[in-house]
């Protein structure tokens, strides 16, 4: 940093009239300061721009964590669903066999009950 003051003091000095040799000196010294801490705050900028980056990767990996799981969950129900609608047909084809064998037996008592009737 030093030499950078130097140079910058030597080349400003044969370009520009001096008139106060110290205010000229601490002139430089701020302006050497500025680019130094100028870089800095670039180093930091750059730092905090990759921090970022790594954030937003994080957030897309996380974010396609969570869709893998709400697949895997709606997998589930699916299949949930499928032995649902199994067992609830094989309840119906039960019931529908039940209410025909009970309308056969009640034909068949009714048509007993006729006959014995005449008989």
């Amino acid at each position: 940093m030093e030499s950078m003051t130097e140079l910058l003091e030597q080349e400003l000095e044969e370009a520009v009239e001096v008139k106060n040799r110290k205010s000229f000196h601490r002139f430089i010294l701020l302006l050497a300061q500025n680019v130094v801490s100028r870089n800095t705050h670039e180093r930091e900028i750059y730092s905090l721009r990759s921090d970022i980056k790594d954030v937003i990767a994080l957030m897309e990996r996380r974010f396609e964590a969570v869709d893998r799981r709400f697949e895997s969950v709606d997998q589930r129900f699916e299949s949930m669903q499928k032995q649902m609608d199994v067992r609830f047909n094989a309840m119906d084809k039960r019931f529908s066999m039940m209410f025909a064998f009970m309308s056969l037996g009640f034909t068949a008592l009714a048509v007993l009950f006729t006959v014995f009737n005449y008989i």
